[in-house]
């Protein structure tokens, strides 16, 4: 069967540094993979060249067995290769359901201004709700993002994603600044994503990763070091190293 995403031989040097040195990676369809490392091991350089933020000096990104490397970050988005940041990108002064209403319409490709008629198509507005209902966020439809919890807004960020209908889903630090009381709602989110959606997901927290992941890649000085199963990783001497500090 086809991967979802196949990284080949990517390296990426700035100047004279090699920041992903011959990286490859495998994701088949429905990957709950968890990619970790030390600070400064080149998680969000990899993630960057993924997504499109960031161009490889050399190698090739696969989406679906379709070489993707030298395509825009909108044009992967609109192939199923969505991401999500660390920080929240949300406009605090957008209500939740305009986010949805207008992530809908991207994926369709009948961006307008908000005026535009297509904001109240039926078909738009049906499949923005679905997707507030999907994350529970319903209640908060009318909100302003800037009058709602960090942790829901985390919650908004993984609806507009999912409303993008990725076959990739990229997620850094989806728990990042959330309280731990705020936890239980990211990890029913995580834990409802579609089964045959292949999630990558950078995150230090072991806690998550053990819940959330099948398999764990290890990056470290821009290379994979060691991949398998969590309890696999977590015993691995050189990840211990590497990693852990121990």
């Amino acid at each position: 069967m086809t991967p979802a995403l196949e990284l080949r031989n990517l390296h990426k040097n700035f100047g004279g540094l090699a920041v992903t040195s011959d990286v490859n990676i495998t994701l088949p369809i429905g990957a709950r993979t968890a990619l970790i490392g030390p600070n400064g091991a080149g998680k969000t350089t990899l993630i960057n060249l993924i997504s499109g933020l960031l161009h490889p000096n050399s190698g090739q990104i696969l989406l679906m067995g379709n070489d993707i490397t030298k395509l825009s970050q909108e044009n992967r988005v609109h192939l199923g290769l969505v991401r999500s940041f660390q920080l929240t990108r949300l406009f605090q002064d957008m209500t939740v359901a305009e986010h949805l209403t207008f992530s809908v319409m991207s994926q369709q490709r009948r961006m307008g201004g908000i005026w535009n008629p297509m904001t109240h198509d039926a078909s738009v507005q049906e499949r923005a709700e679905h997707f507030l209902d999907r994350l529970s966020l319903t209640s908060l439809r009318n909100k302003r993002v800037s009058e709602i919890a960090y942790g829901q807004q985390r919650l908004v960020e993984i609806a507009i994603a999912l409303a993008m209908q990725p076959q990739v889903l990229l997620l850094d630090e989806p728990a990042a600044g959330i309280p731990r009381d705020g936890m239980d709602l990211v990890m029913a989110a995580l834990d409802d994503l579609p089964s045959n959606l292949a999630v990558m997901m950078i995150d230090h927290d072991m806690d998550l990763i053990r819940r959330f992941a099948q398999h764990v890649i290890v990056l470290a000085s821009g290379q994979v070091i060691a991949s398998g199963t969590p309890s696999e990783i977590s015993q691995d001497a050189q990840v211990r190293t590497a990693y852990l500090g121990v």
